[in-house]
């Protein structure tokens, strides 16, 4: 039995919002990510039907599959009317028998995968196990075979063309409960919130939040503060031994290995994390790789495209990007490590720089094995320092070291004796008078 679905999007956009409302976030996720990935595995197609903005919307499917976030055939069709394009997709379907469609509203990004599976094998809707008297139906996901879809398509568009009106998903819905009847399904009350408001949408994030901190609490993972923790659906944490300190964010595809300690205040997003990584209060850490036993922090800022290899140790107050800082690595203090390659064993000292950018390009940086390189050192890229060497304090570095040379560029020390008298004298004299 072929299974196809559609996600009704062709709204317009909330004034509450910037985007459509299948582009907004929850806890890091766009809810048409939410949505495709609730979805049944036996579903073949999936068509969202967009309105203005189309090309928003295309776009973030689009960097979706690049990303391998969603897979099977997802294609997004504009028409601001709802039921002409169904019609068109309803006629142009290779129907065979029994052959189905999966209806979503695009606004519901907490319907269950458990909620659509049930759903996708009856002629039913699915509608909340709770419902006070005197409100109005909620608007939930339904299935129907396509014929059905067609007939109910063609059906409503004859009677409102008479009346001039435009129908909506409510006119749909409603259209559908009566003429074609479906089973009703009772499901959780929270599956069918919609995200038409901010204040729905809020209570959204924190149900949606709820829900994962759960399902991690439940596999071993401790939580100090879980109401301050925001966990996105993609993070996989590895549960034994993994403590999250408060208000830490996770987000986007993000990994955590055994033994993991996340410091509070600390953010990681698109990242992943070996066994036994420390990363201290209040530190940033995006796209990039982190071994096994690594520390970091506090107030390290580890930008995109770094990887460190097993116990590295990054300080307070320092930024990398792009750099891979092999086993034993260390960058204890207020450094700046980008475009570069750090080798085992070798010790940066504070205020490092890699003066990678020349106002027009990036130049990279290689550093070998065991160096010690001093405080305040500036390395120009593009440059080479040898295994073992040394760079004393104040260096700056514009040709390649070679191995085990030792590199001094600060001048020569003058020391004058009684100079501060003599300096302070000549001050006092010329200094105008103060009221």
């Amino acid at each position: 039995m072929s299974l196809t679905a559609i996600i009704i999007a062709n709204d317009a956009c909330p004034p509450h919002g910037m985007v459509h409302t299948c582009m907004e976030n929850v806890i890091g996720d766009p809810i048409l990510l939410w949505m495709l990935r609730a979805l049944p595995a036996e579903v073949e197609r999936t068509f969202v039907i967009t309105g203005d903005d189309h090309e928003k919307i295309a776009g973030l499917v689009a960097d979706l599959k690049s990303a391998g976030e969603i897979k099977g055939h997802v294609e997004c069709r504009q028409n601001p009317d709802t039921f002409i394009l169904l019609l068109e997709l309803s006629k142009a379907a290779e129907i065979e028998l029994g052959a189905r469609v999966l209806l979503l509203w695009s606004t519901q990004p907490l319907v269950s995968a458990a909620a659509l599976q049930s759903l996708a094998s009856v002629a039913g809707v699915l509608v909340p196990s709770e419902r006070p008297e005197g409100l109005p139906p909620i608007i939930g996901p339904a299935s129907l075979s396509w014929s059905s879809l067609q007939s109910a398509a063609e059906s409503l568009i004859q009677q409102t063309e008479d009346q001039d009106l435009k129908p909506g998903p409510v006119e749909l819905h409603s259209y559908i409960f009566k003429s074609i009847q479906p089973t009703p399904l009772e499901c959780c009350n929270e599956d069918l919130l919609q995200a038409n408001t901010r204040t729905s949408l809020a209570e959204i994030q924190r149900i949606a939040r709820r829900r994962v901190i759960a399902h991690w609490l439940d596999s071993g993972v401790a939580f100090a503060d879980p109401d301050s923790t925001i966990i996105g659906p993609r993070v996989e944490l590895a549960g034994r031994g993994v403590l999250i300190e408060p208000q830490v964010r996770l987000e986007g595809r993000v990994s955590v290995g055994e033994g993991s300690v996340i410091g509070q205040g600390s953010i990681v997003l698109n990242s992943t994390l070996g066994a036994n990584v420390e990363i201290r209060p209040y530190c940033l850490i995006n796209n990039s790789v982190i071994g096994d036993h690594v520390k970091i922090g506090p107030f390290a800022n580890v930008r995109e495209d770094s990887r460190f290899d097993s116990n590295v140790r990054l300080g307070n107050f320092v930024e990398t990007k792009k750099a891979h800082l092999r086993s034993d690595a260390k960058a204890n203090h207020l450094s700046y490590l980008g475009d570069c390659d750090v080798g085992e064993g070798t010790n940066i000292g504070a205020g490092c720089i890699t003066c990678n950018y020349d106002g027009f390009n990036k130049h990279h940086t290689v550093i070998g094995k065991n160096v010690f390189i001093g405080s305040d050192c500036q390395l120009v890229a593009p440059v080479t320092i040898g295994d073992g060497a040394i760079l004393g304090a104040g260096t700056t570095l514009t040709s390649d070291a070679p191995s085990d040379a030792l590199v001094l560029t600060r001048p020569e020390t003058r020391v004058i004796n009684k100079g501060a008298e003599k300096i302070r004298a000549r001050l006092k004299q010329t200094a105008p008078k103060r009221d």
